[in-house]
């Protein structure tokens, strides 16, 4: 609960460039903020860490140091797992696909000698 709590704050609380919060980012970014950035969005970046964006608006920011690693975890790798999962979706849906017996696999192309 405080995980998912911790996400949806992070998600709806934002940071506006000209800010003191921003000011006080540009100085660990590549490149200084130029549009209004969710402190998600901000937490992305591989530059910035936790402590970095949670306190930048006006809530606190967890203090429970396991409901931050997990709300890092989640943020910064949830392309990469939203990918394996949808592998995992995708193998699933052929998991249950019926090989016939006569399929000669030696006449099917791609397939490695050890496969046939």
């Amino acid at each position: 609960m405080a995980i998912e709590q911790e996400l949806s704050r992070l998600e709806r609380c934002y940071v506006q460039p000209s800010t003191e919060g921003a000011l006080t980012l540009n100085t660990k970014l590549s490149k200084p903020l130029s549009r209004e950035y969710s402190l998600a969005d901000l937490l992305r970046r591989p530059e910035l860490t936790y402590n970095d964006v949670a306190t930048l608006v006006g809530a606190p920011a967890s203090d429970d140091a396991r409901v931050a690693e997990q709300v890092t975890t989640q943020i910064k790798y949830a392309g990469y797992i939203d990918r394996q999962q949808e592998e995992i979706d995708r193998l699933q849906r052929h998991e249950e696909t019926i090989i016939p017996d006569a399929i000669d696999y030696q006449r099917v192309d791609g397939l490695s000698n050890e496969i046939r």
